[in-house]
């Protein structure tokens, strides 16, 4: 046996190496993949090249790659992208943070796995808490508004902060934004009261701390502090009260009411004291009471009744006296007369708060010579009254919008434009919502004299008579009681269901000008011709205008059949022959116009009549070639309905008093009541003038009221005078 030398080649070197292993320290053969101890794997692959290296080795056995550095610098990615992900999470964007680690690149590595579950696990849970936070932020309101009603700002606050921005609703982002004003008003006046508790300012202090115990009711701090404050507050105005209230008692005894009541605006608010509320309404009650006696446009029942009150509160009052004395002979004297005008008493300003000059609409001499009293009456019978003038042919605007197959033709009505259809008698009817009111006039020996025959009034019961038996009853009692059957009979129509166009057209040939008016009609009113009544007037334009183009100016009425129907039926029933409807506008425009006594010209202005009824208002306008109108749905049954709703009575109370104001516990405290509604009408007068201006482009010169209304204490006194 021959003797050889014994040597070892590299691959059993490989298979004698041993490696420890990293996971639990126990040494295994480097040929082993994984370990004998634990089973952790003693082989990773290469990030550059796949190549399995052993876990001892630094370099790549294949691609000489850096293995160490190379796993480095993936952990180092991934884990950024992890932090990245939480950050985006911890904001509210849960799904960017899901789509962004889904996007990180990741390989099969040992030393990775336990970031690739970080990675997964998040994937899983950030779907989970969105839900969470939209939960949470739909619960968060309820939560914070029970918070604000019991003043916990700070602790809403918190509350609302602690939502993620991004789940923070519209509703959430605005009690934020609300919570966070009381919570820097809170510390700002924190910081406010100390400041001036240190300064000894105690001026504004009460104020202060007042509201600070509004925004934190629980800190008991505050509390006590203002409990003290209001302590001494109460007894300091005790003291300032006292004095004050003898100056007020010193001057109402010298009749001085400039004095008392400026006593009376120093008092401290609110006034607790029964005895010190009385002597205020008693000195504001006189004041009120000399203001109006000194400022009455007009001397009325009522002004009178104002005065004997006044002298029975302020026995020693000589002006006051003297003020009811003038009055009341002022009135005897008128009574000896007969007068056509009410009696004037303070003169109107040169600038009226309404804008224009105000005042009432005199009487046509018909209706003042019904006059019983001096006092402004009649009024109320300026609708029948253009309406019976309409009935007898003295009518200057003649609508008729019953409604009829066919109207009188063009050539017809130029042919009855020279001379009008006269009546020996007529009756006018103005159907209210509260009553009927009628006036049958009769032409005298001389064609222009013309006399009030009857004028009578049927109250009604019910709100809305033209839907109830209520308005058949009445009209039926009226025709029993006087023959109209045979008689021209014009009933009125509410100016809020009339309206009408003014419109020019080339003068066509005479038996095409009524087709061309429907023409115009259907082009310019949005209803069905079938569904209207109308009726319309035409005039020639100038010489210089007609030489260029014939044309014709039309004024076109309307209104819903329906309502013409239901204002024709009762008489049509009782047979009444010659009855027609017209606009209670236009018969206001026909009154003033029959009068003469206002003289209206367009180069100073329009003349605007505003008629007050109880549910409606009518606006009048003229001019000396137009009439202009418009219904408002404004009226005393608005005033009714505020004293009924403030003072707690019912409406037939509260329209006496409305109608007799001294007869009121209070006088100021019900004409205050009363100024929002007197404001009310004003301004819609006032825009329903505006658009009078724009559409006709003339000022208006002066405003005149007529009307039920036109006669309530203190609304002539308001448009001139404001409150």
């Amino acid at each position: 046996m021959s003797n050889h030398t014994m040597t070892s080649s590299p691959d059993t070197f490989e298979r004698l190496k041993t490696i420890h292993c990293k996971s639990c320290g126990e040494e295994s053969l480097a040929a082993c993949h994984f370990c004998g101890g634990c089973g952790q794997q003693l082989q990773e692959p290469c990030l550059d090249c796949g190549e399995n290296n052993s876990i001892d080795v630094s370099y790549c056995g294949k691609c000489g790659a850096d293995v160490v550095a190379i796993v480095a610098a993936a952990q180092h990615t991934i884990a950024e992208a992890i932090s990245q992900a939480d950050n985006q999470a911890g904001t509210g964007r849960f799904q960017e943070a899901v789509a962004m680690l889904k996007a990180t690149v990741v390989a099969d590595h040992p030393q990775l796995q336990n970031l690739v579950d970080q990675i997964h696990r998040r994937i899983e849970q950030f779907p989970k808490q969105r839900e969470k936070a939209i939960a949470e932020s739909q619960q968060m309101i309820s939560e914070v508004n029970g918070l604000l009603e019991q003043r916990k700002f700070h602790l809403a606050h918190q509350r609302l902060k602690s939502v993620l921005p991004t789940f923070r609703t519209q509703e959430l982002r605005k009690l934020l934004e609300n919570v966070q004003s009381k919570v820097d008003e809170s510390d700002y006046l924190r910081t406010t009261v100390r400041k001036m508790l240190h300064d000894r300012n105690y001026a504004d202090l009460l104020q202060q701390v007042k509201r600070l115990a509004e925004l934190n009711p629980d800190d008991e701090q505050v509390i006590a502090l203002l409990a003290k404050l209001q302590e001494h507050d109460d007894h300091k105005r005790t003291q300032v009260s006292g004095q004050l209230i003898k100056l007020v008692k010193f001057a109402l005894d010298k009749s001085d009411y400039k004095s008392a009541m400026s006593a009376i605006n120093k008092l401290p608010v609110p006034i607790q004291n029964k005895e010190t509320l009385k002597l205020v309404q008693a000195v504001k009650e006189r004041v009120w009471l000399a203001e109006h006696l000194r400022t009455a446009p007009y001397i009325t029942t009522t002004v009178l009744a104002l005065a004997e009150r006044m002298k029975s509160l302020q026995p020693n009052d000589d002006q006051s006296r003297s003020i009811s004395k003038k009055l009341t002979h002022r009135w005897h004297q008128a009574e000896r007369k007969d007068l056509t005008h009410p009696i004037s008493w303070a003169k109107s300003p040169d600038q009226t708060a309404f804008g224009l000059p105000v005042d009432f609409l005199p009487l046509p001499v018909e209706l003042a010579r019904t006059r019983k009293s001096p006092a402004v009456t009649c009024q109320p019978m300026l609708v029948p009254f253009g309406l019976a003038l309409q009935a007898i042919g003295e009518a200057e605007i003649n609508i008729d919008l019953t409604p009829r197959d066919s109207k009188p033709s063009w050539l017809k009505r130029l042919t009855r434009r020279g001379h009008k259809e006269t009546a020996k008698v007529g009756w006018g009817i103005n159907i209210g919502t509260t009553n009927i009111k009628a006036i049958q006039l009769v032409r005298g020996s001389k064609d222009s004299e013309i006399q009030v025959a009857q004028s009578v009034t049927y109250p009604l019961q019910n709100d809305a008579p033209e839907q109830t038996p209520c308005l058949g009853n009445t009209i039926s009692q009226f025709l029993k009681r006087h023959d109209v059957v045979d008689q021209p009979l014009v009933i009125s129509l509410p100016g809020v269901q009339t309206f009408f166009r003014y419109f020019d057209i080339p003068a066509p040939k005479p038996s095409k000008f009524a087709e061309a008016v429907q023409y115009e009609m259907r082009a310019r009113i949005p209803l069905k011709e079938g569904a209207l009544g109308y009726d319309y007037r035409w005039s020639e334009l100038t010489a210089t205008e007609k030489s260029v183009v014939p044309r014709r100016r039309v004024l076109l009425v309307a209104a819903k059949r329906n309502h013409i129907e239901e204002r024709l039926q009762f008489f049509r029933e009782a047979k009444v022959s010659r009855c027609v409807v017209q606009s209670d506008c236009l018969a206001i425009g026909n009154a003033v116009l029959h009068s003469r006594k206002i003289p209206i010209n367009s180069n100073t202005g329009s003349l605007a009549i505003l008629e007050i009824d109880a549910e409606t208002s009518n606006l009048v306008v003229l001019n000396k070639s137009d009439v202009w109108f418009c219904g408002l749905y404004l009226g005393t049954n608005s005033m009714d309905q505020v004293l009924v709703n403030k003072l707690k009575i019912p409406k037939t109370k509260a329209e006496l008093l409305r109608m007799q104001p001294h007869k009121a516990p209070c006088l100021y405290e019900l004409h205050e009541l009363l100024i929002p509604e007197f404001a009310a009408l004003a301004a819609t007068s006032r825009r329903a003038l505006d658009q009078y201006q724009r559409e006709v482009g003339q000022p208006i010169a002066r405003l005149l009221l007529c009307g039920s209304g036109a006669e309530q204490h203190g609304l002539l006194r308001y448009l001139r005078l404001g409150n």
